[in-house]
């Protein structure tokens, strides 16, 4: 099951990977990489060329930091959702207030009409 072509796999020493976000992960594979011409070459050669694959182009720019985690879309975003919360509440309550002066003046001249209609009985 073993390729005469290719050497043994030995383990390497433990490397360190960073993706893309910045993030570090430490890689105890072995330190040898399979290229498309059938040879061998060690991660060390390779990553020293600033290529990481073989189609010539250089590594990925590293990405800024921000130094805090509230960027500000995300202030926006928090001052937006609370002012909609707001206008909501403060929406029914005035819902609440002219159903409630509706019920007041239904009741008021349902009270009117049978006081009338007692007034009228006498």
């Amino acid at each position: 099951m073993t390729d005469p072509n290719l050497p043994a796999v030995q383990p390497g020493e433990p490397y360190v990977l960073i993706d893309a976000s910045g993030r570090r992960f430490v890689s105890l594979a072995p330190a040898v990489q399979q290229l498309a011409t059938g040879t061998v070459q060690p991660h060390s050669v390779h990553q020293a060329a600033g290529h990481c694959c073989s189609c010539g182009h250089g590594a990925a720019p590293e990405v800024p930091r921000r130094p805090y985690g509230v960027s500000p879309g995300t202030v926006v975003t928090g001052v937006v959702v609370v002012g909609v919360v707001l206008v909501a509440l403060l929406l029914s309550v005035a819902v609440t207030a002219v159903a409630v002066a509706v019920c007041a003046v239904v009741l008021r001249s349902l009270v009117a009409n049978s006081r009338r209609e007692r007034a009228r009985r006498r």
